[in-house]
């Protein structure tokens, strides 16, 4: 009983709440996402990937189903955007997917103070993965 008032306690006293996905966020994949402001929404930008490496040729987004899109680099390309905000996290947005050239309706919510649920769906299917938070990558 004392853990989980000790767990409340800590929720509660949280200096963000659901709606605060700010931040670098390392995702399942081990890609390092920049979740920042970007007018009345939130936007995201892969900013490091370990199936990239920065003093390599470009990795551009080739499996876009755009041909005339497929030039752009992977490493800063903004793949989060549209959300619109709730007092249960961000929704309604649109998630891409450059590994695969889809793009997922989305709902993004922190969960604690380093989670966040991101929750792509495809029709009726949907999928919720957790992101953990992270430190800037060095440049």
């Amino acid at each position: 009983m004392l853990h989980a008032l000790a767990a409340l306690a800590l929720f509660a006293a949280a200096d963000w709440g659901p709606t605060d996905a700010v931040g670098y966020w390392l995702t399942e994949d081990g890609d390092t996402v920049d979740v920042f402001a970007c007018e009345d929404s939130i936007c995201g930008r892969v900013v490091a990937s370990p199936d990239i490496d920065p003093d390599g040729p470009p990795v551009v987004d080739e499996n876009n189903p755009d041909p005339a899109l497929r030039d752009r680099e992977i490493l800063g390309l903004i793949f989060i955007e549209g959300f619109k905000e709730t007092k249960k996290g961000w929704r309604k947005g649109t998630i891409y997917d450059p590994r695969k050239g889809e793009t997922y309706r989305s709902a993004i919510t922190r969960t604690g103070p380093e989670e966040l649920k991101v929750k792509g769906c495809v029709g009726p299917i949907c999928r919720t993965l957790t992101w953990t938070a992270t430190d800037a990558p060095a440049e």
